[in-house]
Order: C-alpha cells, then sequence, then structure tokens
C-alpha cells in the first residue's frame, strides 16, 4: 500500500506544480525537470509515511 499511496501522490504533485508553472509561463527544460524532481520527492515522503502510518 505505501506503494500506491507514494505513486498517486507523486502523480498529484507533478500535475498541481505542472499546472501552476504552466500558468505563470512556458515550460522549459529546467522547469520540468523541478517539477519531477518534487513529484518524486512528494512521492517517496508519501510512501515513507504510510510505511510508518502501518507499523
Amino acid at each position: 500500500m505505501p506503494v500506491i499511496v507514494g505513486v498517486v501522490a507523486a502523480v498529484a504533485a507533478i500535475v498541481l506544480v505542472g499546472a501552476v508553472m504552466a500558468a505563470l509561463g512556458g515550460l522549459g527544460t529546467v522547469e520540468i525537470i523541478v517539477i519531477v524532481l518534487v513529484g518524486v520527492i512528494a512521492g517517496a515522503v508519501a510512501g515513507k509515511w504510510e510505511a510508518g502510518r502501518r507499523r
């Protein structure tokens, strides 16, 4: 279950941050990298939190 929570959090973060950055202006390579990093970090944190909560 922590993997599912992590993936959902990562996708949600990528969509939300991407939408905000797209509204602010064009998305270049650096912006896309930042969006993906934020998503991966959010997914990892959510997965770790869910795993800790289950114990």
